[in-house]
Order: C-alpha cells, then structure tokens, then sequence
C-alpha cells in the first residue's frame, strides 16, 4: 500500500454512498489510507445520544483491508444549529453549540484511540466563497484540537481543508 495516496470514502455520514458496496475494493487500489466524514448530525441524532455503530462499521472495515483510516469531524447537527448538516454548512458560533461541539468531538476521539490516527477539523469552511468564515473556522479549530490532544496525545491534527473558494 502507498503511504502518500488516500482514498475518499466521504459522504457516508449523509447516506450518499454505500459502504459495504465498495469495501471489497478498497484494497485493491494501492492506497495507504482512506478519509471518512465524521458526520456530527449522524452520530448524535438526539442531543446527548450518540449513536457511532454505522461510523465503527465503516472505520473497522477501512481497518480489516489493510488501510488506515483517518477522520474529518465535520459539519453542524440540526439538534443545536440552522447552519445545516451538509457540505456548505457554516461554522457555527453561539456557545451552546460550540460547547456541543465540542462534547462530541471528545466523545468520537475517545470512541476511536487507537484505530483513527489523524483527524482533520472542518471540511471546506471557506465553500461559499466569503471570508466571513476564516475567523470561526480559527475559532472552531483552537477550540477543536486540544480535545483531541487531550483525549489521544499521538494524533495527529489537520486543518484548513479549503476548497479554495475563499475571495476578498
């Protein structure tokens, strides 16, 4: 398997694609790694009720091919926020829901030490093309990685996935 390569297995978290479809194939394709969408709005459908069996499928498969999985934390949850659940989702602001936020990204990063060694904060948060977003997405991001330092130590963080979409 190729360290450098990463194949996308996103959208699962939005019920786009269908895992257990192309899991066969995954190793097959000489990569190294494979990104899944966390998907807050899936994962707790009811304020305070986590519901990961669909994600822990999907990250023990990546795992059982051979891959290494690793794991955007992205896009908001209708039980906090009107900013919406999906791709051009805008980062959210109010402390309610940052402090959610926050609740889950903790939950998800102790749920899977040890078999997600990196997570990436946020995906795109510049789509849509207005700096408007730059400062809560740095403020997500700050308050972001030091759960994840917190809760596994040896992960690593990424951030500032842009879509390239961020104009003056």
């Amino acid at each position: 398997a190729n360290p450098f390569w990463s194949i996308g297995c996103e959208c699962l978290d939005r019920g786009f694609a269908d895992f257990r479809q192309y899991e066969p194939f995954l190793n097959e394709l000489g990569a190294g790694y494979a990104r899944i969408q966390s998907g807050w709005q899936r994962c707790e459908p009811k304020r305070g009720v986590y519901s990961f069996e669909w994600l822990d499928e999907i990250v023990d498969g990546i795992i059982a091919t051979g891959l290494t999985p690793w794991m955007c934390l992205c896009y908001g949850n209708s039980n906090y926020t009107k900013s919406g659940a999906g791709l051009a989702a805008e980062v959210f602001t109010d402390e309610e829901t940052l402090t959610a936020w926050e609740n889950y990204v903790r939950a998800v990063v102790q749920r899977y030490k040890g078999k997600i060694s990196m997570y990436e904060v946020w995906n795109e948060p510049d789509f849509g093309g207005t700096l408007r977003r730059a400062v809560p997405y740095a403020n997500l991001f700050a308050r972001t990685a030091p759960i994840i330092r917190e809760n596994d130590p040896n992960a690593k963080i990424a951030g500032m996935a842009l879509a390239g979409d961020m104009k003056p």
